[in-house]
């Protein structure tokens, strides 16, 4: 097998496996934790498992800025 037909068929290979890799990624559906969406609820909004006597730090607030 010449050099050229090696690396035309490594090139080959690499496109499958991209194109499976996509296709796998596609089908696959991307969940979030709860309270994820919880966009400006402060900083108690997301808490992990685990981390619920962990110390948070103050609210930014109206109060917090004056």
């Amino acid at each position: 097998m010449s050099k050229r037909r090696l690396w035309i068929c490594l090139a080959g290979l690499c496109v499958v496996a991209l194109i499976v890799a996509g296709v796998w990624a596609q089908g696959r559906i991307q969940t979030l934790p709860a309270g994820a969406g919880a966009i400006g609820k402060g900083p108690t909004a997301i808490v992990l498992p685990g981390y619920e006597d962990a110390p948070r730090p103050p609210a930014f607030d109206a109060k917090m800025r004056a």
